[in-house]
């Protein structure tokens, strides 16, 4: 199995184990007692007929009579069609490939590799967050939504952004016909999505009830009111600093961006999310964010102390293997466990939402 997986990666072709130089992961005393079975990445024609037909699967499209459209302002304001569909999936799969070629590896870019992980958990999103009446100019909010977190803010540098910005120009002029759908992608008018308020057909009375109580909405819309959205996350950031260590988050609007994606993905299936979040000059915002995010979805929040001693350290681990074997039981809102010391790191487990 592992020469069977190396064989792609060896040419660095699907960003995985493979450093993409030529050289192989796997010792060739290895592949002298193994079978060779090479699996290729897949053809872009390949994965465009598998992404559009999962799309066209869900989304309905109703025909409509020259007579109605005087109804509409642009086509962007009626369902989806299938056209429009094969043009996000093929813009997608050619941003992708072309992504993955475009910039030179090296130290600093060794993130830089998008996989079939990334395309699929970007095009998953369309059709489990959207319902199968959604207009195309829902679908292509969301889509440039995620491609901006799955592709841009992977990117380390503004240079290679604005490289990314204007692939992503060129390849969707390729590929959209209608102009009015085309503009919506090359303005990129990107809006703020949350999973973190219920609508308010869920409940008459979300705002009495505390945030990390209620039962959370697992759909990911747009934000339409984010003054209600910010007393929001005030409100339930104020109810963990009354029950834990107090945290300071201050909800600017890279911040709220964050914990809103954050909140997402750990939400994002039911067996629990991972996230890696690296500070650049604030090492304490993402333990204060994963401690308010862990009240906010009802999981444990836990910190590893990095400076301990051996001893200290096996100590540690033994009573955290235990806490969670055990939280299934007795965490209800969070248990809290913290260490001071410096270069402690934060993770949540055990969601219990479920």
């Amino acid at each position: 199995a592992a020469a069977a997986s190396s064989s792609s990666s060896a040419r660095g072709e699907d960003g995985g184990g493979g450093g993409g130089d030529g050289t192989s992961c796997v010792s060739p005393q290895l592949l002298h007692h193994a079978v060779l079975l090479p699996l290729p990445y897949p053809r872009d024609e390949e994965l465009i007929q598998i992404y559009s037909s999962l799309l066209k699967a869900h989304f309905e499209w109703r025909t409509v009579k020259p007579s109605d459209l005087s109804y509409y302002t642009t086509v962007a304001d009626l369902r989806i069609s299938p056209e429009v569909l094969s043009a996000v999936v093929t813009t997608t799969v050619e941003l992708q490939r072309r992504l993955n070629g475009m910039y030179a590896s090296n130290a600093r870019r060794r993130h830089y590799r998008f996989t079939m992980t990334t395309l699929s958990a970007l095009i998953s999103s369309l059709y489990c967050h959207l319902p199968s009446t959604a207009i195309c100019r829902d679908v292509l909010t969301l889509w440039l939504h995620e491609c901006h977190w799955s592709y841009e803010k992977r990117l380390s540098s503004e240079v290679d952004r604005e490289r990314f910005r204007s692939l992503l120009t060129m390849t969707a002029k390729k590929h959209f016909e209608d102009k009015d759908v085309l503009d919506i992608v090359v303005n990129r008018q990107l809006s703020l999505f949350h999973s973190l308020m219920k609508s308010a057909s869920d409940s008459s009375n979300t705002r009495s009830t505390p945030l990390s109580e209620s039962v959370l909405s697992r759909s990911y819309q747009p934000v339409r009111d984010e003054a209600k959205l910010r007393e929001e996350i005030e409100r339930a950031l104020m109810l963990h600093n009354e029950k834990f260590p107090p945290v300071y988050f201050p909800l600017y609007t890279e911040n709220l961006q964050m914990l809103c994606r954050v909140h997402h993905l750990l939400l994002r299936s039911t067996s629990g999310g991972h996230v890696v979040l690296v500070a650049e000059g604030n090492p304490s915002m993402p333990r204060h964010m994963m401690s308010l995010v862990a009240y906010m979805i009802g999981c444990s929040f836990l910190t590893l102390d990095t400076m301990m001693s051996s001893s200290e350290e096996a100590l540690l681990q033994s009573e955290w293997s235990s806490s969670l074997t055990l939280s299934a039981s007795h965490v209800t809102g969070g248990e809290w466990e913290d260490s001071s010391g410096a270069g402690a790191g934060g993770c949540i487990a055990e969601p219990t939402h479920n």
